[in-house]
């Protein structure tokens, strides 16, 4: 019998497409964003993005173990390597045909509650401690695309705007000597510095709730899928092009809560 109740929320970007991606079982809960896919490459028989196919492994194989903390990111790097072997060997030898995606694992070990976080996905703990893990290099480019679109009030050119950086982001990730570097799960070595890994008494636990960038960083006050989707129609309301408040670099993302209750 699970520890835990689970509710969940997941809504793509467009109807054809979601590249996050969860699941759980009785210990664990897992959530994944893959990034959006900037060669505009398919896989699978031409019906999948790179991100959608990241998301899915690392939450099939972080449901597949009860590893944590640097030991399963290095077990789910390795489960995208010989995806690239088998599937997409272009990514074996150029690195921005890498997939990528970020990772939180909630798994009860004991009696704790161990999560490994990996990129920008948060979570929060019975509603008030809040564990982010925002890039900084992301605060810049949303930064360049509000100031595009400030001057220019070219809204559909504010992406395109700042696509050059962007496809050449890849070299910050997983790479832990430059400043703005950032971990990310792509089917390379992801450095310790880039593993967070969190204990926390199961009894201090009530609830938890994960999820990913598209609700542009925000928590509601309430601890439920309604007052999420309450925020996420503020948000459209209050800055639909995400270039005040909630700046970000593109005007809407595929969005995901999961709430756990203990």
């Amino acid at each position: 019998m699970s520890a835990f109740t689970l509710q969940s929320f997941t809504q793509g970007k467009s109807l054809e497409r979601n590249e996050d991606a969860f699941g759980y079982n009785d210990t664990s809960i897992v959530l994944s964003d893959g990034a959006t896919d900037k060669t505009g490459a398919r896989y699978e028989q031409d019906t999948k993005t790179g991100g959608e196919v990241a998301s899915r492994l690392v939450v099939e194989e972080a449901l597949s173990t009860n590893l944590n903390g640097q030991e399963l990111v290095d077990a789910v790097t390795e489960r995208f390597r010989q995806y690239y072997q088998q599937y997409a060997p272009e990514a074996v030898v150029d690195p921005t045909r890498r997939f990528a995606a970020t990772m939180v694992v909630a798994r009860i070990v004991g009696l704790e509650l161990v999560v490994t976080q990996v990129g920008d996905s948060s979570f929060r703990i019975n509603g008030v401690d809040e564990f982010t893990n925002d890039k900084q290099i992301d605060k810049i480019n949303s930064g360049l695309r509000a100031g595009y679109i400030k001057r220019t009030g070219d809204v559909p050119g504010g992406r395109k705007h700042i696509l050059p950086r962007l496809q050449k982001q890849y070299k910050l990730q997983n790479n832990p000597d430059d400043e703005l570097g950032y971990g990310a799960i792509d089917g390379s070595s992801v450095p310790a510095k880039f593993v967070k890994t969190f204990s926390f008494p199961l009894t201090d636990v009530r609830t938890l709730e994960v999820v990913t960038d598209g609700y542009f960083g925000a928590f509601p006050r309430e601890v439920s899928i309604e007052a999420y989707e309450k925020l996420y129609e503020h948000i459209q309301q209050v800055d639909p092009h995400k270039i005040g408040e909630f700046a970000s670099t593109k005007p809407d993302d595929d969005r995901t809560v999961l709430i756990a209750k203990f």
